[in-house]
Order: structure tokens, then sequence, then C-alpha cells
């Protein structure tokens, strides 16, 4: 039996960063030198918060943000994302695709159950 999962469900609004870009930042590996982009970025509210913090970032999401441009970047963010795409085949795509868009450093993080 193969678990559905309701993709658009899954974003969740933040009053501040989400925990992979708070750490990027705590270990000094994010800086306003640098380009982001959020692949799968759901309600973009770590773009509104790097944004405020003078980071140049773009985002892409199948749900919230489809038409949005995929750009490539220092830093690529695919947070919380593979974790909600059930097909195998999917996931690599997603993951070859932020790969392809890094320029120095890939974030990938997921939520286990």
């Amino acid at each position: 039996m193969t678990t559905v999962i309701h993709r658009h469900k899954t974003a969740i609004s933040r009053t501040g960063l989400s925990r992979p870009f708070r750490l990027a930042f705590e270990y000094g590996l994010i800086s306003e030198e640098q380009t982001v982009f959020d692949y799968g970025c759901g309600r973009g509210d770590d773009l509104t918060h790097l944004l405020e913090m003078g980071i140049q970032t773009e985002g892409w999401d199948p749900s919230f943000r489809p038409d949005s441009s995929k750009y490539p970047s220092d830093i690529v963010n695919i947070g919380y994302v593979v974790n909600v795409i059930e097909d195998p085949e999917e996931r690599e795509v997603a993951l070859k695709s932020a790969w392809s868009l890094t320029n120095k450093l890939l974030i990938v993080s997921g939520r286990l159950k």
C-alpha cells in the first residue's frame, strides 16, 4: 500500500528561519556575499527572512511558486522536500536538479517519521 502525501499541506508557516538555514548561519556557511536558492521553498517564509537579513535569495516550489525560475546559486537548500516525495525516481530527479543549481554548497535535510 502506497502512502499518499498531500505535499502542499506539508509546507508550514514560520516565524523564523527553518532549522537547516539557521544551522547554516550558526556554522558560518551563509553570508551576505553569497547567493542562496531554496529548492522547494514552500510558502516562502525562509526567503522573506533571508531577504530581511540582506541575503540575495530566490526560491521555487511546485505548489506555491510553480512559475518561479530555478536559479544557479552559491548555496542551494532542498530542505524537507525529499521526505514528502513518495516516488524514489522523482526524489532522485529533485536531488539532481538541486545539485545542478549548486555552485558551492548543497544543504539537504528531511524529516523522518
